[in-house]
This record gives C-alpha cells, structure tokens and sequence, in this order.
C-alpha cells in the first residue's frame, strides 16, 4: 500500500511531525482512513476526516492545521470538492505528504481545483492514477506541475515543445518529417518523466487482491415504479 511506502520513508526524519494529507474521491474516504488503521496503527496521532459538512469542518481545524503537529503526525482525508473550497484553510501549512489518489482530476490546468492544488505545500508528493494520460499529453504536465513545479517548463512551451508537435503526427495528413519530429518528442518526454513513474499492472497485483465475489439480490418493485414502467413499455403489437 502507498501510505506504509510513505510512512516508512519518512520514518526518523523530521517529516514524522508533520501533517499528511489525502485527497480522493468521497466514495473511498473511508476506505483510505480505514487501511491506513490497518496497515500503520499508532502512527498517527490523529486522523481526521475532513469529508464532513462545512460546519463540522471548521471545528476539525479552528485551531489551524499547524497546531496539529504538537500531537505528533496527523492525516487529513478529504476530497477534491472540499480541497478547492477550502484551499485558504487547506493550504495554510507544510505537509510531510500530499497524496492525490485518481490524481487525474486535476488533469485541467484551466480549472479552479488544479489551481488549488498547485497552492499545496509539501516535502513530498504522491500522484495516484490508473493511466497518466486520460486525453492527451496535457494532463502529463498537469500532474507533473503538482509533482515537480517546473520540472516540465510552463505551460506554453511545454504546448510548443511537445504537444503541439505530437498532435500533428496523429492527424491523417500528417507528413513523414512531422511524425519524425513528434518520435523525437515523445522519446525526449519519455526520458524526463519515466524516472519518476513507479508503474503497477493488474497481473503484478492480483495476488494481493481477494477473489472476486458476486452476489445477485433481486429487489421487488414498487408499485408507483411497476405503473410507470407499463406506461412506458412498448405495446406488443404482435398480440393486438
């Protein structure tokens, strides 16, 4: 699991009395609060989900993140809904680690919540993703922007040096000399951005995985829910 890696290469170090932070999806909140429990008891001296509503969020941080470290490390978990409206309280401390888990849903550079998470500050940073790249290149500079800041350049030349030439070699049209230059792009991008990419297939994985139950729970329907569905259904003509 990516949190016992984390924990365990911030171990000894001042990081360990620092705050971490989650940010994923709300349907695996839970999940990540409760592995962690699992995998790294004791090491937090808090957890702290910060999915809740608004309300019970001002009070989980009134006194300010960085008041939490005189406990010892705490985890924050919270979503990216709740991460981009609560940046100012969010983003007012250093973490020991950011971990983006479905990291591509910051993969707009144009939008209010790439914005701010490129306003987290941490020693270290974790980007979670079923595949780099979601549409097109973009989204690698996106994530390598909340990675690396400036590891891949801004966001015009990185459009100049590597989009804009990838893209015309994948047009029909496209010329023998164009597609040339896209190879040398795209070798020349691999090279900078492979070093930093631990990749995972789902044949490396499945022996950790509990084998696959389905259960089948047939449901009554309601009478308003069977009245609607016959009024929609189609006549059967052939019996008329």
């Amino acid at each position: 699991m990516v949190a016992t890696s984390v924990l365990s290469a911030s171990a000894g170090s001042k990081a360990t009395t620092m705050p971490f932070l989650v940010v994923c999806p709300p349907i695996v909140v839970y999940h990540w609060i409760q592995e962690v429990k699992q995998h790294v008891p004791g090491f937090f001296a808090s957890i702290i989900d910060y999915s809740v509503p608004a309300s019970e969020r001002k009070v989980l941080l009134q006194d300010g993140i960085r008041s939490l470290s005189d406990q010892g490390p705490t985890l924050i978990v919270t979503t990216y809904s709740i991460l981009r409206t609560d940046i100012e309280r969010l983003g007012n401390a250093t973490y020991a680690f950011v971990v983006l888990d479905e990291a591509h849903l910051i993969r707009n550079p144009s939008t209010a919540l790439f914005q701010a998470v490129r306003k987290l500050m941490a020693l270290h940073r974790v980007a979670l993703i079923g595949t780099p790249l979601q549409n097109n290149v973009t989204d690698l500079w996106a994530l390598f922007e909340f990675l690396m800041p400036g590891y891949l350049g801004d966001f015009v030349a990185f459009r100049r040096e590597f989009v804009f030439p990838i893209t015309k070699s994948a047009q029909r049209n496209a010329t023998t000399k164009q597609k040339k230059v896209a190879a040398i792009a795209i070798a020349r991008l691999h090279q900078k951005v492979l070093p930093f990419i631990l990749r995972r297939t789902k044949e490396q994985v499945l022996t950790e995985l509990p084998p696959k139950v389905i259960s089948n729970v047939l449901l009554p329907i309601e009478l308003w829910d069977e009245s609607q569905y016959e009024s929609l259904a189609i006549p059967d003509v052939f019996n008329q």
